[in-house]
């Protein structure tokens, strides 16, 4: 289902489908435990048949983003829209990574709130993809970390793909 007024098409459903499909699995991965690491490096076995190792038990299942910005969730609107949304548990979580980028003729912004508060400044959405990494504030107790974003010019739309780091 597209954000925008236009007829859905069979693509379109595939990729909310899809989207919605990565999203199940990803809140599968993190039921029974905390949130995610994201690790630095092998710190275990590195052979897939090795006890331990990536299908072996013991490992940290740590879902992966879509790479093409289309997949990446995105807005049509010109107030902010919520993208992507997580809770974290107090101490939770160091940073996020951020990919922003517009789609051509458009420019807009996103952002980042942490318990409904802005985190450092609006960043810019542009044709040209950016990454951007902020630091978030120490987090004493559970809060949702939300990215927002919105188009201020032009008729396409601002993309945003975020990742925690723990």
């Amino acid at each position: 289902m597209t954000r925008v007024n236009r007829a859905d098409t069979l693509l379109t459903e595939l990729r909310d489908i899809r989207r919605r499909l990565q999203l199940l699995e990803a809140a599968r991965m993190r039921q029974g435990g905390t949130a995610p690491a994201v690790a630095a490096g092998p710190t275990g076995p590195t052979s897939p048949t090795e006890p331990g190792g990536a299908s072996g038990a013991g490992g940290l299942a740590v879902p992966l983003l879509p790479v093409r910005p289309v997949d990446w969730p995105a807005t049509t609107s010109a107030d902010w829209e919520r993208l992507a949304a997580i809770r974290l548990p107090a101490a939770g979580a160091t940073g996020i990574n951020l990919d922003v980028v517009a789609d051509p003729g458009t420019s807009g912004a996103a952002r980042v709130l942490v318990g409904g508060v802005t985190v450092g400044e609006d960043l810019p959405a542009t044709a040209e993809p950016a990454h951007y990494t902020l630091p978030l504030p120490g987090i004493g107790a559970e809060v949702e970390l939300e990215v927002e974003g919105r188009v201020l010019s032009g008729g396409g739309a601002v993309r945003v793909a975020a990742a925690v780091l723990l």
